[in-house]
C-alpha cells in the first residue's frame, strides 16, 4: 500500500521506468529521490521477494539476471555482490550467481583480515580454482599475505599461529627476507622457474 501523495508520485516515476528498463538497476532513476519509501515496497529484496510464487516471476529482473548468468562462461561481479550470493546460497532463491569452478579475486586485499565474515566465506569456497590479485598484499602485518595466500591455496604457509610466530616475530625487513626465502623453497621444491605463489608486473 501507498502511503500519501508523495509515493504515489514516486511510484509513478517507478512505473514509468520499468516500462523501457533493460536491466531493473534502481541507479537508471535519475529523478527519484534516494530517500524515496515508494522504492522501498517494490524492491526485490529477501525479505519481500517470494521467488517462484510471485506472478511476475518470469519477467522479474532477478530472474533474467540469473538466467543470463546461468548461460555464461565468465560472470564478473563485484565484492558485495560477490559475498551476498554466498550468504543466501542454499535458502529457497538459491542465489544469484550459479555454480563456479574458478573465482579470481580483483583487490585480493580485502581478504586479508583472518578475523571478518568476508574472509570466513571467501576461506568456505567451492571452488577448484582460486586466484586472488592484489597491489597491497601487506598492509598492516605480514599475517595479511598469509591470509590471502591460505584463502588461494589452502595450508601453502601453514597456520596462522606458526607462520606468526616464524615470521612477525623478527624486525620487518629480516621477517620479509625470512618469508622470501621460505616461498622460492616452495617453488624449488615442486620443480618450478616461475614463482609459486607471487608474480609481481
Amino acid at each position: 500500500m501507498l502511503a500519501g501523495l508523495e509515493e504515489v508520485a514516486d511510484f509513478q516515476i517507478i512505473r514509468e521506468w520499468e516500462k523501457h528498463t533493460q536491466t531493473g538497476d534502481r541507479a537508471e532513476i535519475r529523478t527519484l529521490p534516494e530517500s524515496s519509501t515508494a522504492w522501498a515496497k517494490v524492491d526485490a529484496r529477501g525479505e519481500l521477494c517470494s521467488g517462484q510464487k510471485c506472478p511476475q516471476f518470469e519477467r522479474c529482473f532477478i530472474t533474467q539476471m540469473h538466467q543470463k548468468a546461468q548461460a555464461s562462461d565468465i560472470i564478473i561481479v563485484n565484492h558485495h555482490l560477490f559475498f551476498a550470493d554466498l550468504a543466501v546460497k542454499g535458502n529457497e532463491l538459491g542465489g544469484i550467481i550459479p555454480d563456479y569452478g574458478a573465482v579470481i579475486f580483483d583487490e585480493a586485499q580485502k581478504i586479508k583480515s583472518p578475523s571478518t565474515a568476508m574472509t570466513s566465506a571467501a576461506k568456505a569456497l567451492n571452488a577448484n580454482f582460486v586466484v586472488g590479485m592484489t597491489g597491497t598484499p601487506v598492509e598492516n602485518r605480514l599475517a595479511d599475505l598469509w591470509c590471502i595466500a591460505d584463502t588461494c591455496q589452502p595450508g601453502v604457509l601453514k597456520d596462522l599461529k606458526s607462520f606468526s610466530q616464524k615470521f612477525e616475530t623478527n624486525p620487518a625487513p629480516e621477517a620479509l627476507k625470512t618469508l622470501r626465502e621460505h616461498l622460492w623453497q616452495q617453488e624449488v621444491s615442486v620443480g618450478r622457474s616461475e614463482p609459486l605463489m607471487m608474480l609481481r608486473r
